[in-house]
C-alpha cells in the first residue's frame, strides 16, 4: 500500500517559522538579561534590546568614609568622550530595596560603615538578577548603632571556634548575612592600615592579569602596570573563600619584600584586586575603586578600568 504525501501548507509553515523565530528570540533576550550571554556577542542585537527594554540605568550608592571617589567616579562615565552615562548618586541612609529595583547596574563605594539590614539590601538585590560592583572597605565596619552582630564560625558548627568570619559575614537574630559568600571574598585589612602609608605614594607592586588576559573587565590594561598607595588612596586587602566560583580577573603582586609581613603576621605575596562572581559574572568586587586609575596627579589615567566595567556589564 503506498501512502500519498501531503502537501505542505505554505502558510502553516510560514507560522511554524514565525513562531520559532519568536521562541529563539525571547530566549536570547533572557540569556542577555541573566548575563549567561552579553548582547554584543550578536551583531546588532544590543541596539534591539535596548530599544525594547531602554538604557540600562546605573546607580552609585555612597556613604560617608571608606575608599571610594563617587564625584570623580560619577564625572568620568558622564564624560562623553568615556562613556556618556549619567549615572544617578544617592547616600547609603536614603536607599531602599526599592531604589535598586530600578537600576540595572549599582557600584557601591565610600561605604565602610554599613549595618546588617543594608548589607542583606545589596544581597537581595543582586539575587535577584541585578548587577553589582563592591568596591573596597565598603561594609567592612559595622553599624553600632545598629546593634550589628558579627557572624561567627561555631554559628555555623557548634564545633567549630569562636571566631569571627569576616566583617561581612553579619547575625541577625537566627540568621547569617554572608556578603563574603556572594562576593567569594574575606575582607582583611585596607593596606595602609598594614603597612603604613603617607602622603606620598608607596610602590605596592606590579599587577597581574588572569593568564589569558582575556576578561573584558581588563582588556587593553598594560601588562604590569604599577600599583601605587597613600593616605587616602589605598585598596582593600581581601582573600579568597572558595565560594560562589569567583574569578580572579586580576591581582597584584607585593613587590617591596617576598611577603607584605606586619605586627608578626604574614598577609602573603599576592593580592586579589578585581574579581567576578555570580551567573554570568553579574557580581564584580574591586579592591580599589576603578577611579583610582583616573585620579588628578597620575601620570597616566587608565580610563578603561571604568569604561571596561560597564560595557562587561551590558555588551
Amino acid at each position: 500500500m503506498q501512502f500519498e504525501k501531503q502537501p505542505q501548507n505554505p502558510a502553516k509553515t510560514a507560522v511554524s517559522i514565525g513562531i520559532l523565530a519568536i521562541l529563539i528570540v525571547a530566549l536570547l533576550f533572557v540569556l542577555v538579561w541573566t548575563g549567561v550571554m552579553k548582547c554584543g556577542t550578536i551583531p546588532g542585537m544590543c541596539d534591539a534590546y535596548y530599544y525594547i527594554f531602554g538604557e540600562p540605568k546605573v546607580l552609585i550608592v555612597y556613604g560617608d568614609a571608606g575608599l571610594g571617589n563617587p564625584e570623580l567616579l560619577h564625572l568620568t562615565m558622564a564624560d562623553p568622550t568615556k562613556l556618556g552615562i549619567r549615572a544617578q548618586t544617592i547616600h547609603l541612609s536614603q536607599v531602599n530595596t526599592g531604589n535598586l529595583r530600578e537600576f540595572q547596574l549599582v557600584i557601591v563605594e565610600k561605604s565602610r560603615k554599613m549595618s546588617t539590614n543594608q548589607i542583606k539590601m545589596f544581597i537581595d538585590y543582586a539575587t535577584g538578577g541585578g548587577r553589582l560592583v563592591w568596591t573596597g572597605d565598603a561594609g567592612a565596619e559595622t553599624d553600632a548603632e545598629s546593634g550589628d552582630e558579627l557572624a561567627y564560625a561555631n554559628d555555623l558548627d557548634p564545633n567549630a571556634e569562636h571566631k569571627a568570619i569576616s566583617p561581612w559575614a553579619r547575625k541577625t537574630g537566627t540568621s547569617i548575612i554572608r556578603l563574603d559568600v556572594l562576593l567569594g571574598l574575606t575582607y582583611v585589612a585596607n593596606f595602609c592600615e598594614v603597612r603604613g602609608c603617607t602622603g606620598t605614594e608607596t610602590f605596592v607592586g606590579n599587577l597581574q592579569t588572569e593568564p589569558t588576559a582575556s576578561d573584558r573587565l581588563i582588556y587593553g590594561i598594560a601588562p604590569n602596570l604599577k600599583l601605587y598607595a597613600s593616605e587616602g588612596k589605598d585598596f582593600a586587602i581581601v582573600k579568597e573563600n572558595g565560594e560562589s566560583g569567583a574569578k580572579r580577573v586580576l591581582s597584584v603582586a607585593y613587590g617591596p619584600e617576598s611577603n607584605l609581613v606586619a605586627g608578626g603576621k604574614n598577609y602573603g605575596k599576592v593580592f586579589p584586586m578585581i574579581v567576578s562572581s555570580g551567573l554570568g559574572g553579574k557580581v564584580v568586587y574591586y579592591a580599589t575603586p576603578p577611579e583610582t586609575f583616573v585620579e588628578d596627579g597620575k601620570p597616566q589615567k587608565y580610563y578603561s578600568f571604568i569604561t571596561n566595567l560597564y560595557y562587561d556589564m551590558f555588551r
